[in-house]
This record gives structure tokens, sequence and C-alpha cells, in this order.
């Protein structure tokens, strides 16, 4: 017969403690209340243990320089050849961090500019996806003529480190605007588009995501609350003042970005959510 070793002692021990752990036994009594067999909670291990937090990555494959100068922007520049800067997805990111911040701070101007934004990514998806439709036709109309889309022999891999959905949508437009500009290219080159019309193509979709990027621009946090519009307060007054009235879906929560933050626990949303479920109940009794 062979004595156990030292380490075998040790396991034990630790199997030991870890069965009899007050949280395994507590479950283990909640489970005995509801199952009709005995059941023993033994851990696989131990329960101090936790699974480390989560990380992953993502890369934005870049093919063509215009879809580049829509990734990282273009600064403005002044002098004989002045030229108006182009917020890029950089910084269509960096304004929307802000954008986030005054939501989670329970700001319904925040939250008012994440929808007008969210809208304006929807139309920008829309508008690419006719612009691809329309390359799909050029070139199918040549039935015996099959022809590849031209691909960048050394595509550029730019990170992407964002910190909301919004910016990831940013992203796909770019990859999206990307792939459309080698179709447009290959048309042009197989001559199923003339030069113009590659061009004039080029032009509106980039147009379009730019448009896109720029409707991030000009948000300041505004430091009122909803809080502060319920209760009329002196900074409330001057948003209401600078920013304008805001929808009724704005302020009781109902109308939200799909993509944007969760509300705060503590939003007067609810509050305004009960006040308006109130009054429409009393105006359907003619009160």
């Amino acid at each position: 017969m062979v004595s156990p070793t030292p380490e075998a002692d040790n396991e034990d021990a630790r199997n030991a403690a870890e069965i009899d752990h007050p949280a395994l036994l507590e479950a283990e009594q909640r489970m005995q209340e509801v199952l009709p067999v005995p059941v023993r909670v033994v851990s696989a291990t131990p329960f101090a243990a936790r699974p480390g937090v989560l990380r992953g990555a993502s890369t934005l494959t870049v093919k063509t320089y215009l879809a580049q100068q829509l990734v990282f922007g273009r600064p403005a520049s002044r002098g004989r050849d002045a030229k108006r800067g182009i917020i890029g997805l950089v910084g269509f990111a960096g304004m929307l961090t802000q954008l986030f911040s005054g939501s989670k701070l329970d700001d319904p101007y925040a939250d008012k500019w994440l929808l007008d934004i969210e809208a304006a990514i929807d139309a920008a998806v829309a508008e690419l996806a006719d612009a691809r439709r329309t390359v799909a036709e050029a070139l199918a109309e040549r039935v015996d003529v099959q022809h590849s889309i031209a691909q960048s022999v050394k595509p550029l891999q730019v990170p992407l480190f964002f910190s909301n959905q919004f910016a990831y949508r940013g992203a796909y437009l770019v990859n999206d605007f990307d792939n459309l500009v080698c179709a447009i290219q290959t048309t042009k080159h197989v001559a199923l588009f003339t030069a113009e019309e590659s061009n004039a193509l080029i032009q509106s979709s980039s147009k379009t995501v730019r448009r896109t990027f720029a409707s991030a621009n000009g948000y300041r946090y505004t430091g009122v609350s909803r809080a502060d519009i319920a209760h009329g307060t002196a900074r409330a007054a001057e948003a209401l003042q600078r920013w304008g009235e805001l929808p009724v879906g704005i302020l009781d929560g109902s109308q939200r970005a799909e993509y944007g933050p969760a509300l705060p626990t503590d939003s007067f949303a609810h509050r305004f959510a009960a006040e308006s479920a109130a009054e429409a109940k009393a105006a359907a009794r003619g009160d």
C-alpha cells in the first residue's frame, strides 16, 4: 500500500476547503430547496479564481489612398493654397467620446446629438449601397466578360481602438467607400464608366462619408441634466436658450440612439416617462 504524499494531502485539504466554502454551501442549500434530488456543489477551480477581463483586436484594411484620407482626415491649411480641414474617422471617434460621456451624465442634448448622428450614418449606408448597385449593374452588362475587382498589392492595416459602437460604424463606412472606389476604378479601367462618371461617383460618395463624420462636430458638454430641466434651473434655462427645446421622447428616454449608452439608473427620464403617461391618460379621460 502506498502512503499518501504531502502533495496529495495538500490537494485534499484544498478540495475540502473549497467544498466547504460558505458561498458554495449557501448555493448548495438554495439548490436543495428547489431540486428533488440532493446536489453537492463542487467547483473545479478555487473559488477565488475569476476569468480575466475581455480583450480583443480590430483592424481596418485600407486599399486606396482616398479611403486613407477618410481615416486620418486633413488639417485646415492657410495661405495661398488654403484648404478646409476634413474630419476623418479618427476625429469622428474623438468627438464621439465626448458625446458618449455627456450622455452617460444624463445630458439630453448629447442624446439628441447621438440620434442625429445615427440618422446620418444610416443615410450614408443607404447612399453607398445605391452607389454599389450602380457599379454592379455596369459590371453585369457584359454577360460573357468577367472582371475581377482591382485590389491593392500592399494594403494598409489600421488598428482600431474605439470606445463606442458609433466609431466602429464609421469604420464600416470607410470600408464600404474603400471597396466602392476599387470597383469604380475597375469599371473605368475596363471602359464601362467614363473618367467623368467615375470621378463624379467617387466625389459624391466621399462627400457622403465626410458629411457623416462632420455631423458630430460642434457638440460641447452643456453641464445640463434631465434633472436640471425638470427643476427649471438657471443652467437649464441657459441651455434651452442656446440649444432650443427638446422633444418629449428625448426627455423621457423613449427616443434613444440604438447604439448609444444606456440611461443612467438615476436619470429623470424615468420621471418624465411617468408624467407623460399620466398626462396621456388624463387626456384620454378628457380631464
